[in-house]
């Protein structure tokens, strides 16, 4: 049966020949001819010659005693005529789309030979763009203005993931599948845990979550996890404690049997994947990981990968030879932002995050705005600026980790208006948490202002009593103005 069959299988142009009928030939080669044009040129004027044998010449389908004639380097015996114009239409549109993978595969060897000889310029990544257009590109087009009634209906709509903050919720209503978020900040200001904080929340909302980390190893950031999760099983451990062996025994068994079953029992799942994970970091090697994990997550849990989080875009900059790191950021940009809108070549958009690096004057800048970044300290990839429907800023240093605090700031937000100034949420980097419920806290705080009147030398001699004993978040928190912001924080 034509419809049984799959692009695995060698399909030829002959049974489509010898199944057309008067009834059916003008729409099916129509259809064909169309779909064939751009893909194989030879297929296409075989297609001609038939055409133009049937309308000029003879008027009727020729037989296969004319087709042999006609076309001697095909061959016509033994075919099976499909009968069926459902099974022919069937069998059209997987040959079309054979010849299509034929073309982009012959396209990109082509590229890998001109890239071994002469490089890959500017030009040639335009050229690869427009052939991954092309390869992703169907064969159908339902047009919005003729069918929006039914299409706005039948659209699921999803709750956004939480950026962990009420007024950048309020603001966008989270983030949804097709968009592409960026989290950005200077090294060591929580980028990962801020972003970890956010995937794990996802995953407790039933959301399967692949976490690409290019920068930790899979085992540190899922011992980070589990002090993470550690919070909500009520039984705290710290991260570092974790990571380096440090539990006592009773701790380490509430990390064992509680904590760990806790995690693996969330409705989400998550998927690390680390460098050693990858064979390199080429775009086919990240597609490859991306497909297999997406097909262990369907039979996991009936869906697959919700949540892609990429931590950081600038450590894939060397992920091509001979071309400037900024071209290759800034491709790799687009090839997340194409997965982000059809996620591996499918109908399926999920949500995308990339973790971004600021260059050096923007954490100049933060440390004088009160945490604020702008779009212009995006470190070397101006492709984020155009391609992110979100750039959220993160900003923390050593005053401000010790009132556990962490300052988002939203550099941009797609269709939403930019706060006036940055949001501070609750950090712990100890527990590994980001954003709780009940954090209350109606203004600024500065380390002598939790030390009060102690005479301690140092942050490094501020305890855990000290710091529950300042009363520092008892305040209630002030009402929220109409931007969005607790007017406390302006």
């Amino acid at each position: 049966m034509a419809s049984n069959k799959s692009l695995n299988t060698v399909l030829r142009l002959e049974p489509i020949l010898v199944s057309l009928t008067i009834d059916n030939y003008k729409p099916v080669l129509s259809v064909l001819m169309d779909g064939i044009k751009m893909y194989d040129s030879v297929v296409y004027e075989k297609l001609t010659k038939y055409n133009w044998l049937v309308d000029s010449q003879l008027g009727k389908i020729p037989s296969r005693t004319t087709l042999k004639t006609e076309f001697p380097d095909l061959v016509f015996d033994n075919v099976e005529v499909i009968s069926d114009i459902g099974e022919l239409s069937d069998y059209v549109y997987l040959f079309i789309n054979q010849k299509k993978q034929q073309y982009i595969s012959s396209k990109f060897l082509t590229y890998a030979d001109v890239i071994r000889s002469q490089g890959l310029s500017n030009e040639m990544i335009e050229d690869i763009y427009r052939s991954i257009a092309v390869a992703e590109t169907g064969e159908e087009f339902n047009s919005i203005t003729d069918n929006f009634k039914s299409m706005y209906e039948e659209q699921v709509v999803h709750d956004g993931i939480s950026f962990l903050c009420p007024a950048i919720d309020d603001l966008t209503g989270g983030i949804s599948e097709g968009e592409l978020c960026t989290i950005l900040g200077a090294s060591g200001s929580m980028k990962t845990t801020y972003s970890s904080n956010i995937a794990f929340n996802a995953v407790k909302e039933g959301k399967n979550v692949l976490y690409l980390s290019l920068e930790e190893t899979p085992m540190n950031l899922y011992c980070k996890w589990l002090s993470r999760a550690s919070v909500d099983v009520g039984r705290p451990l710290k991260a570092q404690d974790i990571i380096q062996h440090k539990l006592e025994e009773k701790d380490k068994d509430i990390l064992m049997n509680e904590v760990e079953p806790y995690f693996r029992g969330l409705e989400g799942n998550l998927y690390l994947v680390g460098e050693q994970e990858l064979g390199d970091y080429s775009m086919t090697s990240f597609e490859a990981k991306f497909k297999e994990i997406d097909k262990l997550a369907i039979e996991q849990s009936g869906h697959g990968v919700d949540l892609l989080v990429v931590d950081h875009i600038q450590l894939i900059k060397f992920a091509v030879t001979n071309v400037d790191p900024i071209t290759v950021i800034n491709m790799y940009v687009s090839f997340f932002r194409q997965q982000c809108l059809s996620w591996l070549h499918t109908d399926r958009s999920i949500a995308v995050i990339l973790l971004s690096q600021a260059n050096r004057d923007g954490y100049k800048y933060a440390q004088k705005h009160n945490g604020a970044y702008l779009a212009t300290h995006v470190a070397e990839a101006s492709e984020i600026i155009r391609a992110a429907s979100y750039i959220i800023s993160v900003y923390t240093d050593a005053d401000i980790q010790v009132t556990k605090l962490l300052k988002l700031g939203c550099v941009k937000l797609r269709g939403a208006q930019l706060p006036m100034d940055t949001i501070d949420v609750y950090a712990d980097g100890a527990l590994y948490q980001v954003g709780v419920d009940d954090f209350e806290r109606s203004e600024d705080y500065k380390l002598s202002d939790v030390m009060g009147d102690a005479e301690i030398e140092s942050k490094k001699d501020f305890t855990e009593s000290d710091y529950k004993s300042s009363g520092i978040l008892n305040n209630p928190l002030p009402p929220i103005s109409s931007s969005g912001l607790y007017n406390g924080l302006m």
